[in-house]
């Protein structure tokens, strides 16, 4: 390389530095960003505890006195959607004792 082309690579570097310098923030401004986030943050996790709270005590006071629902449980019948994966081909053969004479 000759002096012309390293004087012209230290101009673009030069250049490309300058233009990343004027796109930086200053590192105040990046500070402040930072608290403001952490104190939205705080002011959030904070809102979210009491919208809990709020919820938990609503569903107690709309609960509370009543009594408890009986459910007759012989009545209850339910089939899983995979039911059918338990059923065998012949089960009720498997089912029975077989009887030799």
């Amino acid at each position: 390389m000759t002096d012309r082309d390293d004087d012209a690579l230290r101009e673009r570097f030069a250049s490309l530095r300058r233009e990343d310098a004027a796109a930086v923030r200053p590192f105040r401004a990046l500070l402040t960003a930072k608290r403001a986030a952490r104190r939205l943050g705080f002011v959030v996790r904070w809102a979210g505890a009491a919208i809990i709270v709020i919820v938990v005590v609503g569903v107690l006071l709309a609960t509370r006195g009543r009594g408890a629902i009986a459910i007759d449980l012989a009545t209850v019948r339910w089939e899983g959607p995979t039911d059918f994966l338990l059923r065998l081909p012949g089960e009720d053969l498997l089912r029975t004792v077989p009887r030799f004479n």
